[in-house]
């Protein structure tokens, strides 16, 4: 399916209040996302793209890694050879795009109360970082992430809220193509998160069979009007075919959101009918 079609949300301001109409949400205006991009994220974009070219191809040459891939298995073997170091460089234009792409679509749909957010391929937790970031205050973001080494250096990290408290945070080393699990490597039960979070995953290393196996299971452990944000991109799942294979699972395609008019990535945001 082509994936460069113009998606047009669906509008159904059911789907975008949430499950509890009573509930206010939490807006950020387009000025406090920069000041805190700008502040809390990695650096300015210039010098991150630098960086990343240079890291990219000293992989490739020393451990003839290419971890541009769209087969999930091999995607996981390439960032599984790559030490922390290494995949904070390769993957710091994707932590400059979540501190834009992420807020930008939960503005205005987060319920004003403490949540359960899961993180899925969250590395060392840069998209885990946002998320804390801009959870209101009581709530526990969840990460899933494949290498447990990168879940180890994610565990070292201090996640603090827009209050300036220490945020509560939890990893799992896991493949999110298996039922999602819990910090202790039990299954999650039905309908307990509020949020589900990919950023520079889908888009880049899922082909529609594993992506279809992810949205099955975002059905499963979200609630009803839960928020699937999903990233999408050319190298993974596209945006066309990444709206119908959540569909498929019920989902309701709402809008989206990119890092700037340059990004060939768009994070797209699904709510659970």
């Amino acid at each position: 399916m082509n994936s460069s079609i113009r998606l047009k949300p669906i509008v159904d301001t059911r789907a975008e209040r949430g499950p509890n109409p009573a509930e206010r949400p939490v807006a950020f205006d387009e000025r406090a996302i920069r000041a805190a991009a700008q502040r809390q994220g990695p650096g300015p974009i210039g010098v991150l793209a630098v960086r990343y070219a240079w890291a990219a191809a000293r992989l490739q040459w020393s451990k003839q890694v290419r971890f541009r891939q769209r087969q999930n298995g091999r995607a996981c073997a390439a960032y599984t050879a790559m030490n922390v170091e290494e995949f904070a460089a390769i993957n710091a234009r994707q932590a400059w795009a979540n501190w834009r792409t992420i807020p930008r679509n939960l503005s205005g749909r987060l319920p004003d109360r403490p949540v359960f957010a899961l993180d899925l391929c969250c590395g060392t937790g840069d998209s885990t970082a946002v998320l804390a970031w801009y959870c209101p205050a009581g709530s526990h973001v969840h990460g899933l992430e494949y290498n447990p080494a990168f879940v180890a250096a994610a565990r070292r990290r201090a996640f603090v809220n827009r209050c300036g408290g220490r945020a509560q945070v939890s990893f799992v080393a896991q493949s999110v193509l298996e039922a999602f699990c819990d910090e202790r490597g039990n299954r999650l039960g039905h309908d307990c998160a509020d949020l589900v979070n990919a950023s520079g995953a889908i888009g880049c290393h899922f082909d529609p069979q594993a992506t279809a196996r992810v949205a099955a299971e975002c059905r499963r452990v979200l609630r009803a009007g839960g928020l699937a944000l999903i990233d999408s991109g050319p190298e993974g799942t596209g945006g066309a075919a990444l709206v119908e294979i959540f569909a498929e699972q019920r989902f309701v395609y709402v809008g989206q959101a990119r890092s700037c008019p340059l990004d060939r990535m768009r994070q797209l945001r699904f709510t659970k009918s």
